[in-house]
């Protein structure tokens, strides 16, 4: 988020958030608002992202990543080969995936992610927040695909000095067929020229005791906004859709508001702004929303 100081008025603009990720535990939201923005606002630019989405709120299993992480846990044990579809930096997920891989079972991802979670994981550790960041003592190895090269150097310096040491270790498709695994599998964008391990993996697993477990937003599935390359790699599979969303709930939109105590509301990255007009939760406030129209100018002076 960003508070802005000009022309003696404050104005707040939100970006994308949410509060029920990891780091909005325990009432965060609140004291980051109440440190960084005292008093009211003049002017609060909010994202709606879940306005156009109610249905989509009302038909997840989970609404959170706590609740995400312990529906996957319950999931993993059914199979003993889980293919997670999940963007690779939605580390919220991702924590959660890893923290609920059973015991027996490896956790599995390609060197690039293994880049990205190691370089989290000790940014959080070395501040001492968010401890579901914090490396799992039943998970202390990650498993690599592929050879070890030097670029594993960089995975096994950060590794070595954190406090709980987290390890890297490459895997055979020996250890993943007699263990079971929890891999964290990525489209394919250049199928014509070669097949990744994520697909040479599915496979050779699928049809033998495995599963699809679909992480993100399920639009990419549809007709509208359609990903290619996901639905290649589904290739018509039954999958299971487990998902959190990474904006703010409708619950959260008006906690910012009541917070903010804005005079204006200016609504963005929404396809339906007009409903902050229409529904209960923003009631009290419905005479502040201002709804921009492209190519008119909003003066600071006549909101």
């Amino acid at each position: 988020m960003f508070c802005i100081k000009v022309s003696g008025k404050t104005i707040l603009f939100t970006g994308d958030f949410r509060e029920h990720g990891i780091v909005g535990q325990q009432g965060r939201l609140e004291r980051v608002l109440k440190k960084y923005v005292p008093g009211p606002v003049d002017i609060l630019i909010t994202e709606g992202t879940m306005l156009s989405r109610a249905k989509e709120v009302e038909d997840s299993l989970v609404k959170s990543e706590q609740e995400l992480g312990k529906e996957a846990g319950k999931l993993f044990q059914e199979h003993k080969y889980n293919f997670v579809l999940v963007s690779s930096t939605n580390l919220d997920s991702i924590m959660g995936f890893y923290h609920h891989t059973p015991k027996e079972m490896h956790f599995v991802c390609d060197l690039y992610q293994a880049q990205v979670l190691i370089t989290a994981m000790a940014d959080m550790e070395a501040k001492g927040r968010f401890p579901a960041y914090w490396p799992s003592r039943e998970h202390p190895v990650v498993r690599v695909l592929g050879r070890p090269d030097s670029r594993w150097a960089r995975l096994r310096q950060i590794g070595d000095t954190m406090e709980r040491p987290l390890w890297f270790r490459s895997i055979t498709d020996e250890e993943l067929e007699r263990d079971g695994f929890v891999l964290l599998a990525r489209k394919n964008t250049h199928p014509e020229d070669y097949i990744s391990p994520f697909e040479a993996l599915r496979d050779k697993f699928f049809d033998r005791d495995g599963q699809i477990i679909y992480s993100m937003w399920k639009g990419y599935l549809e007709e509208e906004h359609a990903d290619k390359d996901l639905l290649r790699f589904i290739g018509g599979r039954p999958y299971r859709s487990l998902h959190t969303s990474g904006h703010a709930y409708v619950e959260t939109l008006a906690k910012v508001i009541g917070l903010a105590d804005p005079k204006v509301i200016i609504p963005m990255h929404t396809q339906c702004p007009e409903a902050f007009t229409s529904i209960p939760a923003f009631a009290p406030y419905h005479d502040r929303v201002k709804v921009p129209r492209d190519g008119i100018r909003l003066s600071l002076d006549t909101l």
